[in-house]
């Protein structure tokens, strides 16, 4: 049975959701020798969120019921609203009656009684995966060609019908406010406002009987002219038409709506020798780069070298991909002066990326594209674990940054609670940064984590302080040991009466809270000599000591 499963069952996706950590656990553990992949939810809200995301791919979801936020029966609701034929199976501790036939109602494949016996979770699965399969092979010319909501040519018959060697426009429009019309009128509701748009996109005046429509995702269409349209012209008619769709009602169940549809349109151009690959590339980017930049409507043209960026993107992310597989993921060290001891005291930590030629690659290059994946959770947990096997091997205090995003990860902080409980010798030459200019808002839940890094010794620092978020207030709520001043304050001190007085203040303020105080970016005699005057505590910068890849113990 188990062997027939896993032929069944090992090109499909799942989404697993659930609140309790410890079942969450056994259970990716178990499906993912079963699946494909799995995503992870912790409660409805954050599982309707992921399928949001990735509705298409996901073919079965597995739910708990009773969780907080949104409670399984509530998602699956909404999820079965915009895809009926989604295959869900609840797991859950309650086989009451109630929750088994409200279950039923909503068209529940399988229901799994905790805890789950292997015979139940091999049978029951089994079902739901053959019919998936079977399902597929009967309906497959119409799953594969025709979105279910809006009978529109779907995204797979879109690649179909494009054909290699012809020029033609690809215009993507987006329904920004998507989902907030489906929370109003209903799923079924909006599908029927995108069915109307494709009705009015038809009218466009480039030749009718050369445009075709198709559902490229949720909530956007790809409109493709057969032909290479005049840009000019073509942005004439657009403008026109969205502001009319904007302002028209659609008549639904007896009742005039005002579409309030939110829209925005890339649109690119494929040439003789070009691709659809990359045309369809480019309309996606120049889509985004639209809402970005609160746009409406951006015709493609050779100056936005959009495809160029996201090649480059692509380029970074492999490379990124391959740094941490292969160790390459490496710190430098800078060195944090004691102006009053006259002594280094202290190190920042600053990642870097080494290629295999020796090439070192600072953070400017990879950082924003690895915050886009969860490489940026792999990078920090190996500047946590290098940071403090270098404070063993050196003894020094040793300062790591942190961002909010970070700080809010329950891996990254479950991984550095659990060092710092093994390695209690070394917390408290740990030093926290957390970036002042990230804007931190959620002051409840960043300081639980704060307070629990700080019963280990660990010291907490206010990095970039000085900032457009500057706020006294964080130094206060977030009890910080250190602030770092921003270099923007520090470079030209030693010249800028204004930058002085800035300051002097948060020197001032800071001692009466008696937090230490760091200034970086001290690059000359003159801005050091400066800083000792007006009694700021530690200095950093190139004056002082560039980040090099080993100490000088």
């Amino acid at each position: 049975m188990i062997k027939e499963l896993k032929s069944l069952s090992w090109e499909l996706n799942v989404m697993y959701v659930e609140d309790d950590e410890l079942i969450r656990q056994q259970m990716i553990t178990l499906l993912s020798k079963f699946f494909n992949q799995v995503w992870i939810a912790e409660n409805g809200e954050k599982g309707l969120l992921l399928y949001e995301q990735h509705g298409e791919e996901i073919d079965i979801i597995f739910s708990d019921i009773s969780m907080p936020r949104m409670n399984g029966l509530d998602m699956v609701t909404q999820i079965k609203t915009v895809s009926p034929q989604q295959k869900i199976i609840i797991i859950s501790a309650h086989s009451d009656q109630e929750n088994l036939l409200q279950s039923i109602e909503l068209g529940i494949d399988q229901f799994l009684v905790k805890p789950v016996s292997a015979q139940q979770f091999v049978s029951k699965i089994t079902k739901v995966v053959t019919d998936i399969k079977e399902g597929r092979e009967s309906n497959i010319a119409k799953s594969v060609s025709l979105d279910d909501l809006t009978g529109l040519p779907n995204r797979t018959q879109l690649y179909r019908d494009l054909e290699e060697g012809k020029e033609g426009t690809l215009i993507l429009l987006a329904i920004n406010n998507y989902h907030q019309l489906s929370d109003t009128y209903g799923y079924e509701n909006t599908d029927y406002f995108i069915a109307k748009i494709a009705s009015r996109m038809r009218e466009l005046k480039t030749s009718p009987n050369l445009i075709s429509i198709y559902r490229y995702n949720m909530d956007q269409l790809m409109i493709v002219c057969h032909r290479v349209v005049d840009p000019v012209k073509l942005k004439i008619q657009l403008s026109e038409m969205l502001h009319q769709l904007e302002q028209e009602n659609v008549y639904i169940k007896g009742f005039n709506f005002p579409l309030s549809a939110q829209l925005t349109v890339g649109v690119a151009f494929k040439l003789a020798l070009g691709t659809w690959v990359e045309t369809v590339q480019q309309a996606e980017v120049i889509l985004n780069n639209a809402k970005t930049e609160g746009e409406k409507l951006v015709v493609y043209d050779q100056s936005l070298k959009v495809v160029d960026k996201v090649k480059e993107n692509i380029v970074w992310s492999e490379k990124i991909s391959r740094a941490i597989e292969e160790s390459r993921i490496i710190l430098f060290y800078q060195p944090i002066f004691d102006n009053h001891r006259q002594i280094t005291t202290k190190y920042e930590c600053l990642v870097r990326l080494q290629e295999e030629d020796g090439t070192v690659h600072s953070p400017y290059h990879f950082l924003e594209i690895s915050k886009k994946t969860t490489m940026y959770r792999q990078i920090t947990l190996v500047v946590i674990q290098q940071a403090l096997k270098k404070m063993e091997e050196t003894g020094f205090e040793i300062s790591i940054n942190l961002s909010i995003d970070n700080l809010l990860d329950e891996e990254i902080r479950t991984v550095l609670l659990k060092e710092l409980s093994i390695n209690k010798d070394l917390a408290n030459k740990l030093i926290v940064e957390i970036l002042e200019s990230d804007g931190i808002e959620n002051y409840e839940e960043i300081n639980l984590f704060l307070k629990e890094i700080k019963t280990f010794g660990a010291r907490i620092a206010i990095d970039d302080f000085g900032t457009g978020y500057s706020n006294f207030a964080h130094l206060i709520k977030l009890d910080v040991d250190f602030v770092k001043i921003d270099g923007s304050l520090i470079k030209n001190i030693h010249t800028d009466v204004n930058a002085l007085a800035i300051v002097q203040s948060i020197v001032g303020f800071s001692k009466k809270l008696s937090i230490k105080t760091v200034a970086e970016f001290v690059d000359n005699e003159a801005v050091f000599q400066t800083l000792n005057r007006i009694g700021v505590d530690y200095s950093q910068g190139f004056y002082l000591g560039e980040p090099t890849a080993q100490l000088k113990v």
